[in-house]
Parts: C-alpha cells; sequence; structure tokens
C-alpha cells in the first residue's frame, strides 16, 4: 500500500510541474541587442508553455517582436519560417522555459 502512495504522490507532482505558468517577454520592435531591463520590454504569462521570437529576417539583428506563442505559431521548438495572418513569411523561434526567449 505505501508503495502505491508513493507512486500516486509522484505522480501527482511531476503533474504539477509540467503545468507550471510559463512567463515569456514581451515587445513589438524589440531592443537590439535584446535587454530584459528595457521600457519597452514587458513580461507576459505563456497559457501553451512556448515563448517565441518573430522577425521577416533570419538575421539575429534584425528588428523582432517577442511573446508568448499562439499555438499555429509553434509545434514546435527552434527557428522556422512561417506565413503570418497576411500570407508574409515569418522567421519565427520557438522555445520552451520561463523568458527563453530573451536569448534567441
Amino acid at each position: 500500500m505505501n508503495t502505491c502512495t508513493v507512486i500516486l504522490v509522484l505522480f501527482v507532482a511531476i503533474l504539477g510541474c509540467s503545468n507550471a505558468v510559463k512567463y515569456c517577454y514581451y515587445c513589438t520592435n524589440c531592443p537590439n541587442p535584446f535587454t530584459p531591463n528595457s521600457p519597452y520590454v514587458s513580461v507576459v504569462q505563456s497559457k501553451t508553455g512556448l515563448c517565441a521570437k518573430q522577425s521577416y529576417s533570419s538575421d539575429p539583428l534584425a528588428p523582432n517582436s517577442r511573446g508568448a506563442s499562439g499555438s499555429p505559431q509553434c509545434v514546435v521548438t527552434g527557428c522556422r519560417w512561417i506565413l503570418d495572418a497576411n500570407g508574409r513569411q515569418v522567421y519565427t523561434c520557438c522555445c520552451t522555459g520561463n523568458y527563453c526567449n530573451g536569448n534567441m
């Protein structure tokens, strides 16, 4: 009986950790180089657990925006070209973890 209790407690703990709230940096026309303490950068909660950085160029110094990711933006972590709502190519980098879009 003790073994079942321990397994149940571990399962609940792991499930609780996987559903923990994640936070992302948010800015449009983000500062370059990126500085999280800029007055133009805020923090938002990610409902999906994913954060993103988007730009119309793959150049790391190009103008970009950062924020929490929605489902169609990020289906996997990493960087790739996607089409935005207007049909334009957008270089999108997706990541998991708190404030992970600050280091992209």
